[in-house]
């Protein structure tokens, strides 16, 4: 059958230069199939952390499958890449932990002994429950989360994130908005956070050159464009039909923290060939 997608989306946050300005994307889909109920599996840690059943559970990708740290990362992951002499993946666990994520499973695709043994060490294994997970086999963001989700561990909506942000926005606001047009439609399946930054803004890195469309009225994001080889972004006719006033966005960068539905899961599964989040992900739903 073929799927319909939509995706909303929300106006920013008013912009604080100690905190980061937040714009919120809900992406949506509506499956093929029901999904079916899943029994949870696996994990780590302490498990007497999770014995009651709503805990807010995240997703960490500790590889970035990209080489613009070579050669240092030859010989250790990037997380564990100092920043300010404190490894990367602590800024990124004391974001979690500062906004009330009970449950870790950080997503290791190489270097997961070292990971492993620096969890093991650190303040945040007694914050949070952490459980490393070893995707020796997966080569993109898609195949490992397509790993995670074979492993039926995820019990809810959950937050996924790179092990390499540095974050301090209130991510309550993110779950509470995510939740509201979760409540109003169940087709909303996926929350993206966004970053103010001018085209120029030397937040930006090499492949933050995406343009958003949003629909000025209903604040749906229709396309998430990311392709630095072309100088258009194309839109279907139909979806300008739909929608009479579109505004273009070159002002946002992405910073790979995201609030999923199960149902995101459930896309990269029926979809294979989905293997970065940006190319392929946003821009496919």
């Amino acid at each position: 059958e073929q799927q319909q997608h939509k995706t909303a989306f929300c106006a920013p946050l008013p912009s604080n230069p100690r905190s980061l300005a937040v714009q919120s994307a809900a992406t949506s889909s509506r499956m093929a199939k029901k999904k079916g109920s899943k029994k949870s599996s696996g994990g780590g840690g302490d498990g007497d952390m999770l014995k009651h059943e709503n805990v807010l559970q995240a997703v960490l990708l500790a590889d970035s499958f990209k080489t613009f740290f070579r050669p240092m990362t030859l010989e250790s992951p990037k997380v564990l890449l100092p920043l300010v002499n404190i490894p990367m993946i602590n800024y990124t666990l004391e974001f979690l932990a500062t906004n009330g994520v009970h449950e870790v499973f950080v997503l290791c695709c190489a270097w997961a002994e070292l990971v492993e043994e620096h969890l093991k060490k650190s303040v945040y294994n007694r914050m949070m429950k952490l459980t490393v997970v070893n995707c020796e086999n997966s080569f993109s963001e898609g195949d490992a989360l397509r790993h995670i989700e074979q492993m039926h561990v995820l019990k809810s909506d959950f937050v996924l994130i790179s092990g390499d942000v540095i974050a301090n926005i209130d991510l309550k606001n993110v779950l509470d908005q995510h939740h509201a047009r979760r409540k109003e439609d169940k087709l909303n399946v996926m929350t993206v956070v966004l970053k103010r930054a001018e085209p120029n803004h030397r937040t930006r890195g090499y492949e933050d050159r995406a343009v958003v469309a949003i629909d000025y009225d209903t604040k749906q994001m229709l396309a998430f464009d990311s392709d630095m080889e072309s100088l258009a972004t194309e839109m279907e006719v139909s979806i300008i039909n739909e929608h009479p006033r579109i505004e273009f966005r070159h002002d946002l960068i992405n910073t790979h923290i995201y609030v999923c539905a199960l149902d995101v899961l459930d896309l990269l599964t029926e979809n294979f060939d989905w293997q970065d989040l940006q190319k392929h992900l946003l821009r496919g739903v």
